[in-house]
């Protein structure tokens, strides 16, 4: 039984309210997942975006700059994902820029 005002509002303080739901917080703050042309979009680099991914010695750390840019683009926070949920990002920006070199030839 609550006796005074301030066992009340305690008791109320304890309660959580739900503003937002489970997706949307998924949304916010979860793994983009992107379309084709939001990859298009984010994955792009600049000239100064393109020397620092040139400045990665192995493909992997330049694949990984890149998902990580294109993501902070798209959500402005960064991730640690499992590579399952990124497999398609990581195919899409291989052919994207195997296919930007070919057209630069």
């Amino acid at each position: 039984m609550i006796v005074n005002q301030e066992e009340a509002a305690l008791a109320d303080f304890t309660t959580r309210i739900t503003i937002l739901t489970s997706k949307e917080i998924e949304d916010l703050y979860g793994l983009p997942k992107l379309t084709d042309e939001e990859r298009v979009l984010f994955f792009a680099l600049d000239p100064i975006e393109r020397n620092v991914a040139n400045s990665h010695r192995s493909l992997t750390s330049k694949l990984f700059f890149i998902l990580q840019l294109g993501y902070f683009k798209a959500k402005k926070l960064f991730f640690t994902p499992v590579w399952n949920d990124i497999q398609g990002d990581i195919e899409f920006i291989k052919g994207f820029e195997v296919q930007r070199y070919e057209n630069v030839r």
